[in-house]
């Protein structure tokens, strides 16, 4: 099975290399050699280590799966277990529709984009139960920790196989000469599907798909460039001028979405496709100032504090219905408790939702007039 995956792994991308444009017959046979040497070896090594790899996937997935399950029936104990089996029927089915979704998807960061939400949606209920469930000791906590179980358990799996692979592949990979061997051939890959599909230029389906297509090389590109490997944890300032540089070439991929959605014929589609190739041939060679020529400015988004300015108020109003019905002048009127615990954990769902909505506001005036305060 990894022979033949690596067979077709050369194969598909030889026939990449054949369709890009604007090469002769001697230009077309060296670049083959090269792809060969820089895209095809580490991408036929990472195939036979992932399929080497692939029953520890699969056992600590069902490890991971079958502790999870039973820590959470022994911490709910036996009241819970019904509302908690309801509970998980209904995360294995939300797992099943995400991954229906996913498949519908055009563009791999996209659906790496709706996986990862779930897990981390999934891996904060879990967290919000255990801390309702502590404060509460209510039997719906049970259900939500048990919505959590299944993808809760994948995530374990998929994260200590990730960690697998990327350990062996990096210890056992071959010294290709390429620092940008990732970005190359998502940009290889971008390049032969638009050349291919510019018969097809007034296909919805296919602009859809070429834009996604583009989409991904621009965030592979940024993730490729930035170099996060090679520089360490404690050069922030290498790291903030790679990131900019990294951001700018993104920018560039992106703007040849336009001529894509506006194309009038095959030449709009060709033209991007021997643009992309002009820059596969640089990140073949390691030009990074090549691509860097005509890259727009880019204004870099400090996504870590964005993030928390967001999460703040999410977590502060989850403290407060999880905190304050406990205080003793509250917690001896059950009423008042309840009313709180409750008018917060919408307010924190809202200020997720809708954080600067006036329709959140309204929300939360109608709630507590029509919940009674004594």
């Amino acid at each position: 099975m990894a022979i033949a995956s690596s067979r077709r792994i050369i194969r598909d991308t030889m026939q990449a290399v054949d369709d890009l444009p604007g090469f002769n017959a001697i230009q077309r046979r060296e670049l083959r050699k090269d792809v060969r040497r820089i895209i095809c070896r580490p991408r036929v090594a990472t195939m036979h280590l992932t399929q080497l790899w692939m029953p520890a996937y699969y056992l600590v997935t069902c490890i991971s799966f079958f502790g999870i399950l039973a820590g959470t029936l022994a911490w709910t104990k036996e009241a819970a277990v019904r509302p908690a089996s309801i509970g998980f029927a209904i995360g294995v089915s939300a797992m099943a529709v995400t991954m229906l979704i996913s498949r519908t998807l055009n563009g791999r960061y996209r659906r790496i984009r709706l996986l990862r939400n779930y897990l981390n949606s999934s891996f904060l209920l879990y967290l919000f139960s255990a801390l309702s469930y502590s404060a509460l000791q209510a039997s719906w906590a049970a259900a939500t920790a048990m919505v959590a179980t299944f993808p809760m358990s994948l995530f374990v799996g998929i994260y200590s196989y990730s960690a697998i692979i990327a350990l062996t592949v990096r210890r056992r990979m071959g010294r290709t000469g390429n620092i940008y061997r990732i970005a190359a051939r998502s940009m290889l890959e971008t390049a032969a599907l638009i050349s291919r599909s510019r018969t097809r230029w007034d296909s919805p389906q296919i602009s859809r798909k070429a834009v996604a297509s583009i989409e991904d090389l621009a965030r592979a590109c940024q993730n490729s460039l930035t170099l996060r490997p090679r520089i360490g944890f404690w050069h922030a300032d290498v790291f903030s001028q790679t990131a900019t540089e990294a951001l700018k070439v993104a920018h560039l991929v992106r703007e040849h979405k336009k001529p894509i959605v506006c194309a009038s014929m095959e030449e709009d589609f060709e033209r991007v496709a021997t643009s992309l190739s002009h820059g596969f041939i640089a990140l073949l060679n390691n030009d990074r100032s090549k691509l860097l020529e005509n890259a727009p400015e880019a204004i870099r988004k400090d996504r870590l504090k964005i993030a928390l300015r967001h999460l703040l108020p999410v977590a502060l109003f989850t403290a407060a219905a999880i905190a304050l019905p406990m205080i003793p002048p509250i917690s001896d009127q059950e009423k008042i408790a309840e009313s709180l615990r409750l008018t917060f954990i919408v307010a924190a769902i809202l200020s997720l939702v809708a954080p600067r909505s006036d329709s959140s506001t309204r929300i939360l005036d109608t709630l507590e007039k029509s919940i009674p305060s004594k």
